[in-house]
């Protein structure tokens, strides 16, 4: 049945047994198709072969449970929630398709109001995801910062990111001052083996030159947690925001490395420009791939010579991270690429806590 249910799934959907015969699906119905039609579809098609179990053979029905997943939830509340339609759809006659109840949708200016409300409220939480060098072991937690309301629903920068742009309810000043604050913290209360030997990276989105006025303010947070060691702390900068001015780009990285802290230059995409700017810069700690890469269909020649190009400027050390890296398949094409840090759900999903185990 398994290996049946694997082979119904498209490019870009996902599945999984959670054992006792149940099977979890997330998959993505084109938008210009009815939902409803598409499920229904989905279901005849898992239940195409004629399942029987035992002797005599006795017909087994598959019954499915359904949420969508287009509203901000926690994780563990979503899998509840499609766990009970399932069971719903179970107590049927078989076969049959139950459609969780979700709350009516806000609509955008609805939606809207909520975040804004948030934000007044200054309702962030900081998600730690790994780094992983999967030849080493050695790991970097990247903070990311989100918006959580009372019910553990769960706001992405994407959603929320905007408003701060327009200036009406904060800056990404104040934000990153919030996330510096709170990362270094977060770094100062780890206990044991993890209190040495564990690193967090804050990834900051005002221009370049906020974030230069904010090196004092990092330097005396980290003076204060009393935070000990070399490479403790790196900046994440978005490389749209350095190439604006990478004058200022390298007096910060000079001053981190003085600091003996780390700088990441992230979003980097095929083409001439980040191959530039990161030989005007000269060292960096780590560079960051863009997304998009980490996805089966995007590793194309121009992303190989790309590598090969990273190769060419950091030589042999290669601190190049593959992000949103998803599956097996996709891990295994950098890894003959020479390439061994990685991050995405299929090392870690972000948690709230900086906690991995390779």
């Amino acid at each position: 049945m398994e290996n049946h249910f694997v082979n119904q799934l498209g490019a870009n959907d996902s599945g999984c047994a959670l054992g006792g015969g149940s099977f979890l699906f997330q998959v993505n119905a084109p938008v210009t198709e009815d939902a409803d039609a598409f499920l229904d579809s989905f279901h005849q098609r898992l239940n195409s072969p004629n399942w029987t179990l035992g002797e005599p053979p006795k017909p087994v029905t598959l019954s499915m449970g359904v949420l969508p997943l287009n509203e901000a939830m926690n994780e563990d509340k979503a899998l509840l929630e499609v766990e009970k339609a399932c069971a719903e759809a179970m107590q049927g006659d078989g076969g049959s398709v139950v459609w969780h109840q979700a709350p009516e949708r806000s609509d955008h200016s609805q939606l809207d109001e909520r975040i804004r409300e948030l934000l007044e409220a200054r309702a962030y939480r900081l998600h730690y995801q790994p780094i992983v060098n999967m030849d080493s072991g050695d790991t970097l937690f990247e903070a990311l910062v989100r918006l959580v309301d009372e019910d553990d629903a769960v706001y992405l920068p994407g959603q929320f990111l905007t408003q701060l742009a327009e200036g009406s309810h904060g800056t990404f000043h104040d934000l990153d001052r919030w996330v510096i604050e709170h990362a270094v913290e977060g770094l100062s209360k780890l206990g044991g083996k993890a209190a040495a030997s564990h690193s967090v990276a804050i990834k900051l989105s005002s221009p370049m030159a906020d974030v230069a006025r904010m090196v004092p303010f990092i330097s005396s947070g980290i003076r204060d947690a009393r935070i000990k060691g070399k490479r403790r702390v790196y900046l994440a900068l978005s490389s749209p925001i350095v190439m604006k001015d990478v004058g200022t780009a390298r007096q910060v990285l000079k001053v981190m490395q003085d600091m003996e802290c780390g700088l990441i230059i992230e979003h980097i995409e095929t083409g001439s420009a980040s191959v530039d700017l990161l030989k005007e810069l000269g060292s960096v700690d780590f560079v960051k791939l863009a997304a998009k890469y980490g996805g089966s269909t995007e590793q194309t020649p121009e992303l190989e010579d790309l590598l090969r190009q990273l190769t060419g400027i950091f030589g042999s050390s290669l601190p190049i991270v593959a992000t949103h890296v998803e599956d097996a398949k996709a891990l295994s094409w950098f890894w003959e690429r020479g390439i061994r840090n990685f991050q995405g759900h299929f090392i870690q999903a972000p948690e709230v806590a900086m906690n991995f185990e390779l």
